[in-house]
């Protein structure tokens, strides 16, 4: 290429950069009268280049305006003295609740970390720490994370420990025994009660012990509570066997002879027998289940029969006591 048009073509530019630099100005000052040929399409690239510029500061706007992602933000300077922001975040636990395993509370344990944008290492110390006995109720736990940089940021929990266990009861087993005495006997028994938190409890029992006990079976119910209110209860059965006694009765009669048996669970002492119109016969005792047999003259009336006629055995019943002998 040759001088000449070297100089030519440094002309043809500036030339085409002036005119750029022209079509600019008559487009932002609008000039679509003084530009018939040009101004439209002038017109329309200066708006569509505000409106680039317009949506371009908005934006710009609205990420000032747009909240961090991360809850904590600090600044400090690194190595090189330089100020520079960085997040830091510290992630606690959902607040846990643990049953009492003892009377000073529970063992508590929980991960806490940090999230550090310069430090993934950021160290986390919580206070109460996890793996301490926390006391029964609500405890505040606090978390503070610090980096390499000496930036922290802390955060909360709650960790509570509650007792919604029942105590533990000790009931005697199922008991029988003899009445001392008509009415029955009295009978003592022990029943106890323990809890992880409250330790030994003393049961509530009905009947009581020591309680005169009737014949029969009885059910004996124990409760035992808490201070917070968690009960456990209980039975066991008390039967009272009757009292040893006799049961002397006239158990047949055959002509002129009569059978006197004891059906009672006790021996009985020496009683009488009285036969109306003949008289008196001594029976010097007579065994549980034992029998003994008597003979009268045969008489044309019918006569009375009563066994221990002078109430000398207390017996079990004493109503059927009697018997006849027919005539003969």
């Amino acid at each position: 290429m040759t001088i000449a048009n070297l100089i030519t073509l440094r002309r043809a530019v500036r030339w085409l950069l002036a005119g750029a630099a022209f079509v600019t100005v008559l487009a932002a000052a609008g000039c679509a009268a003084l530009c018939p040929a040009f101004g439209p399409a002038m017109t329309q690239a200066a708006a569509q280049d505000k409106t680039a510029q317009d949506e371009t500061s908005q934006d710009k706007i609205s990420q000032e305006k747009a909240p961090s992602p991360r809850p904590v933000v600090v600044a400090r300077n690194d190595r090189r003295g330089d100020a520079r922001r960085e997040a830091r975040q510290v992630v606690v636990p959902q607040p846990p609740t643990v049953e009492a395993t003892g009377p000073t509370g529970a063992k508590v344990e929980f991960v806490a970390s940090a999230k550090d944008i310069a430090d993934r290492r950021a160290r986390v110390t919580c206070s109460p720490a996890s793996g301490s006995t926390f006391p029964l109720g609500a405890t505040t736990v606090r978390c503070t994370a610090r980096d390499a940089s000496g930036n922290r940021a802390s955060a909360t929990f709650t960790a509570t420990v509650v007792d919604t266990t029942s105590p533990s009861l000790t009931l005697p087993a199922d008991r029988t025994l003899q009445a001392t005495s008509t009415k029955g006997a009295t009978v003592v028994y022990s029943a106890s009660a323990s809890d992880s938190v409250d330790g030994p409890l003393t049961p509530t029992c009905a009947p009581a012990s020591g309680t005169l006990f009737s014949v029969g079976s009885t059910t004996v119910t124990c409760t035992a509570r808490d201070a917070h209110g968690n009960e456990r209860s209980g039975s066991f059965t008390i039967t009272v066997t009757p009292f040893p006694q006799p049961d002397l009765v006239v158990s047949s009669v055959s002509g002129t002879s009569f059978t006197i048996t004891n059906r009672g669970n006790a021996a009985a002492g020496l009683f009488r027998v009285t036969v109306q119109g003949v008289g008196t016969f001594t029976i010097r005792g007579l065994a549980a289940g034992a029998s003994v047999t008597r003979t009268v003259t045969c008489a044309s009336i019918q006569r009375t029969i009563t066994v221990d006629s002078q109430n000398q055995v207390a017996e079990s019943n004493e109503t059927n006591n009697t018997a006849r002998i027919p005539p003969c």
